[in-house]
């Protein structure tokens, strides 16, 4: 630090040479050589050029060279709005390409170590317990929550339920959501990114011991979801498909041991038969042991075509490689029998969401009680 502060500002260089601290905050102690604080300080948001030219500065070695796949899934887990970026974002995932390349981590999903590492592995490690912990350096949340957690689900159920009756202008018990970065102005996950790194630090209750099956996970996640968040969100009659999203990440970050993270919105990619790359959004991965993916749909919209994603040999989520996976249709009150498929489960609310009736892949029906 002296030598940067002290000895180049004051040589001839200091108009030639150039030196980037990413932090997202500064700390006050006395055994830091230089106080941040006194120098200029930036936003820690790029525009979308800034950030593509920072990237590809790093990546120009044979390793990295056009690896577009990791740079597409880097960046959608650090955009902002208005196409801007998330700085310490891209800085973690440029130091995880390193790391990796060196030694790469052991994740779940890294179990040859021996393996020269390729683009579709580093893409995988985007998702592992390595990077989703060193986020910390881009939210600033202290070592305990500060919030109740109460609180935080009722705004939560603001921000996506806009007929709920809180104040976010007010909304004090979630301040520090607010100051580290993960809620921006208007009460919203700043980016995926964000999300990610909130699944892992605000659930601080999670289950010792993880369901059995993936089927469990969604029978129990219903059990803990909230009727009248339902009611409350109604649109057309119906909630929205974002509505059930929230749900479910919510209650099963709740139900899932601390090693094994909720992925929202994870993007995967393959390569068809014609050797371009086929992109694909997937609603929920489970990592770590589980390896579990789910998908969601409202009113069975395009099941089909949900169902076929996860085909093994043409679908766009193949390489996910799940070892279970579920699509999940969310209706309202039954009607008539859907058809049945080994990899969907339809969920039959009743029209107060008081309760209702799932069909589990080829199971029997069960009727389930939600909470008030």
């Amino acid at each position: 630090w002296q030598f940067i502060v002290k000895f180049v500002s004051a040589s001839s260089v200091q108009d030639k040479l150039f030196f980037i601290i990413s932090s997202t905050y500064d700390l006050s102690t006395g055994d830091s050589p230089v106080v941040l604080r006194n120098l200029k300080h930036f936003t820690p948001h790029m525009q979308r050029q800034e950030a593509e030219l920072f990237y590809k500065m790093y990546t120009t070695t044979k390793v990295f060279e056009n690896w577009d796949h990791y740079m597409r899934n880097l960046f959608n887990l650090a955009c902002l709005p208005d196409d801007r970026y998330h700085v310490g974002m891209i800085i973690e995932g440029l130091k995880l390409l390193f790391d990796l390349s060196k030694s790469p981590r052991s994740s779940a999903r890294s179990s040859a170590r021996s393996r020269p590492l390729d683009e579709l592995s580093a893409v995988n490690e985007l998702r592992g317990e390595w990077f989703i912990l060193n986020l910390q350096r881009c939210f600033g949340l202290g070592m305990r929550n500060e919030f109740d957690a109460f609180a935080l689900k009722h705004h939560i159920a603001a921000v996506i339920d806009p007929n709920t009756d809180v104040d976010l202008s007010t909304d004090i018990t979630v301040a520090p959501l607010f100051r580290a970065g993960i809620l921006n102005s208007q009460g919203q996950f700043s980016c995926r990114g964000a999300l990610w790194y909130f699944n892992r630090k605000c659930f601080a209750n999670r289950a010792a011991i993880g369901p059995d099956s993936l089927d469990d996970l969604v029978v129990e996640s219903v059990k803990l979801m909230s009727a009248k968040r339902f009611r409350d969100a109604l649109n057309d009659g119906f909630p929205k498909e974002a509505t059930f999203q929230h749900a479910f990440n919510e209650t099963m970050c709740m139900l899932l041991p601390l090693h094994n993270y909720v992925i929202p919105e994870f993007n995967t990619f393959c390569i068809d038969s014609n050797g371009d790359p086929v992109h694909g959004e997937l609603d929920f991965y489970i990592n770590g042991s589980y390896q579990w993916c789910l998908e969601l749909l409202r009113k069975g919209h395009k099941i089909g075509e949900h169902l076929s994603r996860f085909d093994p040999k043409i679908g766009k989520y193949r390489e996910a490689k799940p070892k279970e996976y579920l699509v999940v249709d969310c209706r309202g009150p039954k009607e008539r029998s859907v058809k049945i498929d080994e990899a969907r489960c339809t969920i039959y609310f009743a029209d107060d969401f008081t309760s209702c009736v799932c069909k589990m892949r080829n199971q029997k029906e069960i009727t389930i009680s939600l909470q008030p």
